[in-house]
């Protein structure tokens, strides 16, 4: 899990129906997970492509997304794995480099 400096994150607010959040509360103090760490955890699986949390995301919005959306971000996600299997780079490495890259150029 990655690390934040506190004065570079942003709060994000959830509104949800108050049984959901007592059921969700209760769930989290049973298996001894921070709320924080909960949300953390879940938005950079999201965020870094992790296969469990994206499936689980396209089968919850497979309804009200369109197709023509759905096939393009399977074609995305296809190609990104290919990147990964040919180059031996995911897509936060190949940020890093970039972000290399300029770094470079800025020195120069």
């Amino acid at each position: 899990m990655t690390m934040y400096d506190k004065k570079d994150t942003r709060r994000v607010v959830v509104h949800m129906p108050e049984e959901v959040v007592i059921d969700f509360m209760l769930k989290l103090s049973h298996d001894t997970i921070p709320m924080k760490k909960f949300f953390r955890i879940v938005t950079e699986a999201y965020v870094y492509g992790d296969p469990t949390i994206i499936l689980l995301v396209d089968k919850a919005v497979a309804e009200t997304r369109t197709k023509s959306k759905t096939r393009l971000l399977i074609k995305e996600r296809e190609k990104t794995l290919e990147t990964e299997r040919k180059f031996g780079l995911n897509e936060e490495e190949i940020d890093d480099m970039y972000d290399i890259f300029e770094d470079e150029e800025t020195d120069l």
